[in-house]
C-alpha cells in the first residue's frame, strides 16, 4: 500500500487571494487531493475542521464536493501558532504550503523549533522574524508562498516564491511543479 505524503495547506494568500481562487487553484486542489493526504492548516479553522458555511463556500470556489473539503480535516488543532498543528513526530514525508512561515510560528519561531529539536540549519533570525533566505520582499503588490519540506526523518528544506499580484498569478503553477518534482509525481499539464 502506497502511503501518501501529508500536505498541510493554508488558504489565504496561498491558494486564495482576497477570498478568490488564484489561477490554476481548482486544478491544483484536485491534483493535491489525488496525491496527498491534505490537512487544513489555516486561521479559517484553528480546530482543524471547517464549519458548514466554510465547506459550502469552498465547495463553490474549488468546484469540489463537501466530502473533498471534509476529508482535509486536521486532527491537531492550534491556538496561537499554526506550528502547534503539525505532527512533528511523524515518520511520513510531508510538506507545508504556507504564505508566510513567520506568521505561522510563535513569536520566537526559532526558539520553538529549537525546543522541539527541529531547527533547520538554513534558518536564522532576521529583521522580519524567521527567514529562510538572505532577503525578503516587503511590498504591497507582492506576496510570498513558502513551501516547507520534511522527509519523515528530519527537515529537508524550504522554498520561497515572491509573486507580483499585478501580473497573472503563476504561484500555483510554480508550487505545483516544485511539489511534483520533490515527491516524484506527475506535474501540471498544458
Amino acid at each position: 500500500m502506497n502511503i501518501k505524503p501529508i500536505m498541510y495547506l493554508d488558504l489565504d494568500e496561498t491558494i486564495l487571494l482576497y477570498g478568490e481562487p488564484v489561477h490554476n487553484t481548482v486544478s491544483f486542489f484536485h491534483w493535491v487531493l489525488q496525491h496527498f493526504e491534505v490537512r487544513w492548516l489555516t486561521r479559517w479553522c484553528p480546530s482543524g475542521t471547517m464549519n458548514e458555511s466554510q465547506v459550502e463556500y469552498l465547495v463553490k470556489l474549488l468546484k469540489c464536493t463537501p466530502e473533498d473539503i471534509l476529508q482535509c480535516n486536521n486532527p491537531k488543532p492550534f491556538r496561537s501558532s499554526k506550528a502547534e498543528a503539525i505532527d512533528w513526530e511523524t515518520d511520513r514525508d510531508w510538506v507545508w504550503v504556507e504564505n508566510d512561515l513567520n506568521s505561522a510560528f510563535p513569536e520566537d519561531g526559532l526558539g520553538f523549533l529549537a525546543q522541539i529539536g527541529k531547527l533547520p540549519k538554513n534558518w536564522r533570525s532576521g529583521k522580519y522574524g524567521v527567514e529562510t533566505r538572505k532577503t525578503q520582499i516587503r511590498h504591497p503588490n507582492y506576496y510570498q508562498t513558502d513551501l516547507c519540506y520534511w522527509d519523515g526523518k528530519g527537515f529537508y528544506g524550504t522554498w520561497r516564491m515572491h509573486l507580483n499580484v499585478d501580473k497573472p498569478n503563476n504561484a500555483i503553477a510554480k508550487t505545483w511543479k516544485k511539489l511534483a518534482k520533490r515527491f516524484n509525481l506527475p506535474g501540471p499539464t498544458g
